[in-house]
């Protein structure tokens, strides 16, 4: 695939603890398949993981112990967070510039999740008991978790939404499965959201914007993030995820 068509997205690791370092350890190794291209690794705590230097070393990436200054962000694309805090989420998006999409600690089942079923879902050797083992967790995440997050067909028609997006919208689920934006956000809104996902399905790649949604009369600023659900190697639809 030409990379000058599918361009990766431009991706800041940070986080601390056992459980950011078994992060970096499982995409590192996986960042070009994953359309990612991993920059910087920055760690915000005094442990550090000396099994990890080796890695780095050999993929180029260099490891940050402190925040750095905005202007050291300003090609960053996409931050993924894993065992942050509010505070040291809160502060990296105030160096960070207008629009990157933050995926924080809550989010990662689901980003790890999607990235798993694509990951299989690419493989020949895919073992379908594992694949289902995979999708039923993905499901029961985002039935439950505190974000937006929905499930649309190639149609752009929503085949699932959660309780937090539903909520948020003050919809029920029968309002909403079938119809398109266009019955939810009025005008241009839905037409920007469309134009972003069908970008989405057309290069089968992960991708992420920045908008404006209108819900309940008053203008919501999101950070969007699209990943393609591919079966067979075919395009089936997409996820979204919804980040005030």
């Amino acid at each position: 695939m030409n990379p000058h068509q599918h361009p990766q997205l431009t991706t800041l690791l940070a986080g601390k603890g056992p459980g950011f370092f078994r992060l970096v350890r499982n995409l590192v190794p996986r960042a070009s398949h994953l359309r990612l291209q991993i920059v910087e690794i920055l760690s915000l705590g005094d442990d550090l993981d000396p099994g990890l230097q080796p890695l780095l070393e050999q993929s180029g990436i260099p490891l940050r112990t402190t925040l750095p200054p905005a202007g050291d962000l300003s090609g960053i694309q996409l931050v993924i967070a894993t065992d942050c805090t509010v505070e040291e989420i809160r502060t990296l998006r105030d160096r960070l510039p207008e629009g990157v999409a933050v995926l924080g600690p809550e989010s990662l089942p689901l980003w790890k999740g999607i990235q798993k079923i694509l990951q299989e879902n690419n493989s020949l050797a895919t073992d379908s008991r594992r694949l289902k083992e995979t999708r039923l967790r993905l499901n029961q995440f985002v039935a439950t978790a505190p974000l937006a997050i929905y499930i649309k067909d190639n149609d752009l028609r929503y085949r699932r939404m959660n309780r937090h997006a539903l909520h948020v919208l003050g919809l029920k689920e029968e309002d909403v499965i079938g119809q398109t934006d266009h019955t939810l956000y009025p005008g241009r809104s839905a037409l920007w959201l469309q134009d972003v996902e069908r970008e989405t399905l057309k290069s089968g790649e992960t991708l992420h914007a920045s908008g404006v949604l209108p819900v309940h009369e008053t203008e919501m600023h999101v950070q969007i993030t699209l990943f393609p659900i591919i079966e067979n190697g075919v395009t089936e639809g997409i996820y979204g995820l919804v980040e005030d």
